[in-house]
């Protein structure tokens, strides 16, 4: 594979997760009281997302190779 269509296929990939972590965020937010898991949930979530909006941002201005980017574990 080109690396221009790997990195075309990384970027959907990370916007498919983005529209899950919304989608997850939707039901947590129509909970009335949510458990301390749910928002334990929710927080690593938006975590999340702030790491695939610099990835995606990288992605795109530069032309960064597949695997450049490794999520950050605590």
């Amino acid at each position: 594979m080109d690396p221009e269509a790997t990195k075309q296929a990384r970027i959907a990939v990370l916007q498919e997760e983005i529209e899950f972590i919304y989608f997850a965020n939707e039901l947590y937010w129509r909970q009335v009281d949510p458990s301390d898991a749910a928002k334990a949930d929710y927080d690593r979530r938006q975590g999340r997302l702030e790491e695939i909006r610099s990835q995606l941002a990288d992605l795109q201005k530069h032309n960064v190779p597949v695997g450049a980017h490794r999520p950050r574990r605590p």
